[in-house]
This record gives structure tokens, sequence and C-alpha cells, in this order.
């Protein structure tokens, strides 16, 4: 599962999960890490077209609900998730 925190269009907070991420998704983020982008601007609008697919959001409402100060650790936390890292919700069960 994939879970993100953004805010929405009044600034509260709101949960996105993802509980079914295939392969071939897996593979497209791979494909995207690899590529060449010529600057920033484009690597993170392909990177929140990406994560917006993903989640099944807008790429707008992802933008616009990630402060641009907090973007970096959310791309990273995404990554983590999608590429195996620790699952959000094993660890609310190993919590309790």
């Amino acid at each position: 599962m994939i879970k993100l925190e953004i805010r929405d269009k009044d600034g509260k907070k709101k949960i996105i999960k993802q509980n079914w991420v295939t392969t071939r998704q897996l593979l497209d983020g791979i494909a995207l890490m690899d590529e060449k982008f010529t600057d920033r601007i484009d690597y993170i609008n392909a990177v929140a077209e990406f994560m917006a697919k993903i989640l099944d959001v807008s790429v707008d409402e992802l933008l616009d609900g990630i402060a641009a100060w907090d973007w970096n650790n959310k791309e990273a936390d995404f990554w983590s998730q999608l590429l195996g890292g620790t699952d959000p919700e094993v660890v609310a069960e190993e919590e309790n």
C-alpha cells in the first residue's frame, strides 16, 4: 500500500491511500527514475503525473496539496513505499 498525506483546497489534511499497485506500474516508476530530465521543473511535473496516476488523484490536487518545502519529503516517502520500503499499514499494526 502507498499512503500519502496532502492538503485539500481548504487546507485540511487528506490521506490518500492506494492498496493495489501493479508490477507494471512499478516498472514504469523505475523507468521514470532512470530518465534524464533537462531541468528540475520537468522532473517534478513528470513525477507528480506518475504519483497522481498511482494514487488515482489529479495532478493539480497533488501539486496544490503539497507544500513547496515538503515536496522532497513527500516524493521520497512515495518512492520508498513503491520500491518496497516500510508499508505504513504494517508499521501501524506493529505499534498497536
